[in-house]
């Protein structure tokens, strides 16, 4: 097997640039040729090539990066796609292997050395194998081979297992190339009072006793807090909470304890239009004050003075808005639905301010410049770090509590599940069986209702990747826990199914010698 790092010394990943003669095109045409024919390709500058140790191209490869199944894919999507094809066709060089001569035995001796070989000094876990097995599925699906040989890889059998749907889904976790005995997605939940300790003593640096701690140098606690709040109450993507303009963001309405907040087409995941999401006031107010008040002034003002944001390229200068119809008025006085600008576009849009041009995009780095969606990775791993130190200077035994951005949208669920669950017994435990599948299959069960808020198009989905704890905890013994104060209900049920469920983090019970316990 092959050593990851001859592995990486491999297959290159470049991105088409117009300003030298492209790798896949003759050198023979000229300058103005070589564009013309490259756009006619559907190459733009950034489209990715994949060069091969000796330098070529694989014209089929590259007519599938240029194709448009993988340009539907999101920009995330797009990246790890193309981190995982880079591997196999690395790993099929080392053992002397076309890509396109491959079977199922040389893909499960791949899923083997990704997961298991010890002569691979960086295995990965099991969700990592699943998403490699997610971008070849797609790659071979969309190359144009034989079905043939896509049926000795195996990839049929992984296309009609990941097509399948209905009550038997929960049977169909596993195939020959999933991990054996693993599930598919290897989720993690956080309770409320565990997301609040996490959050304070994380994100915030707060002490053991949930107290501010004076120095400690977290300028952009509220920038953080904003975001980690919104996104637990909202249930947004990563990428979709990332990339808010400020302009989208809607004022708390008094009176209201939801406000409706639009995400852009092209950054709500699988959309094909906008999409609606709910934010508690509390969550709004928070992302003003960051804005309004809070450390993004400063970022703004420390990217005005060093000139970043003239130095941008393709800068995107906006003159004017429309909220009704979310068109944006640009420099080149052109009205722009901002539900067909991506992520890139995003980052590159700017507003007049009182000193100059400033970002639209809501979340800035100590630059002022647009935090990336992977820093996002980077500040939740930094948070959990700080809390298993705060934790062990005080000499607390307890098992690490930590998280990540898209643990809080299935901590969202999560909660919203009990919540449901719990209102549909009080409100129809006078109704006979009979009755209550009547009013159910009228009005959507708790599964439909979170899916519903969720966005997901079918909620066997929900069931398996995002609530599987209530799967395994049966739901009578927690309804036997139903009092009539909702909010006790909905924290003895999440710590029922914590109880029993290590996936599901609960709040640590904070012992310090000499000490009463408390919770952060």
């Amino acid at each position: 097997m092959p050593s990851h790092s001859h592995a990486a010394r491999g297959w290159a990943l470049e991105r088409h640039d117009f300003r030298r003669p492209s790798l896949d095109l003759p050198a023979v045409l000229g300058a103005d040729s070589l564009v013309e024919l490259a756009r006619r390709n559907k190459a733009v500058d950034g489209t990715p090539v994949l060069v091969d140790p000796n330098g070529g191209v694989d014209v089929m490869i590259l007519r599938y990066l240029r194709g448009d199944a993988f340009r539907k894919l999101a920009a995330t999507s797009q990246d790890r796609y193309l981190q995982s094809l880079r591997l196999w066709l690395n790993f099929l060089t080392r053992i002397d292997e076309r890509w396109d001569s491959a079977d199922f035995e040389t893909l499960a001796a791949f899923k083997e050395w990704r997961i298991t070989d010890n002569r691979n000094s960086r295995r990965v876990r099991e969700g990592s194998w699943s998403a490699d097995k997610a971008a070849l599925t797609h790659f071979y699906r969309h190359i144009g081979i034989d079905p043939d040989h896509r049926r000795a890889l195996g990839i049929e059998d992984i296309a009609r297992l990941e097509d399948r749907r209905g009550d038997a889904v929960d049977d169909l976790l596993r195939d020959g190339l999933s991990p054996g005995g693993q599930n598919v997605s290897n989720v993690r939940w956080l309770t409320p009072a565990a997301y609040a300790q996490w959050r304070n003593m994380g994100l915030r640096g707060f002490s053991l006793d949930n107290l501010p701690r004076g120095g400690l140098g977290l300028q952009f606690e509220d920038r953080n807090h904003a975001f980690a709040d919104g996104m637990y109450g909202s249930g947004c993507r990563r990428r979709e909470w990332a990339s808010l303009l400020t302009l989208e963001l809607p004022h708390p309405e008094a009176g209201r304890r939801y406000n409706r907040l639009t995400l852009g087409q092209k950054v709500a995941k699988g959309e094909r239009t906008y999409r609606k999401v709910l934010i508690e006031r509390q969550d709004l107010r928070r992302i003003h004050t960051y804005i309004e008040d809070g450390s993004r002034r400063e970022s703004v003002a420390r990217g005005q003075r060093s000139g970043a944001y003239d130095r941008v390229a393709g800068r995107i200068d906006v003159l004017d808005f429309r909220p009704a119809s979310r068109q944006v008025k640009t420099g080149d006085r052109t009205w722009v639905s901002l539900d067909l600008c991506t992520i890139e576009d995003r980052q590159r849009m700017f507003i007049q301010g009182p000193d100059g041009w400033e970002p639209l995009w809501v979340w800035l780095g100590a630059d002022g410049e647009p935090l990336t969606l992977k820093r996002w990775n980077s500040i939740f791993n930094e948070a959990s770090a700080r809390m298993a130190r705060t934790l062990a200077k005080a000499g607390v035994a307890a098992d690490g509590l930590w998280c990540t951005p898209h643990m809080l949208r299935h901590s969202f669920a999560f909660k919203w599940f009990c919540f449901f669950e719990s209102t549909y017994h009080l409100r129809l435990q006078h109704l006979t069986d009979d009755e209550r599948r009547d009013y159910r299959a009228q009005f959507g069960d708790t599964w439909f209702l979170i899916a519903t808020l969720l966005r997901h198009s079918d909620p066997n989905t929900t069931r398996r990747y995002y609530l599987a704890p209530f799967q395994e905890v049966h739901i009578d013994a927690m309804l036997a826990l139903i009092d009539p104060d909702e909010r006790e209900v909905l924290t003895e049920r999440l710590s029922a199914v914590a109880e029993h469920d290590p996936r599901v983090h609960a709040a640590l019970d904070l012992v310090r010698p000499g000490r009463e316990g408390m919770n952060a």
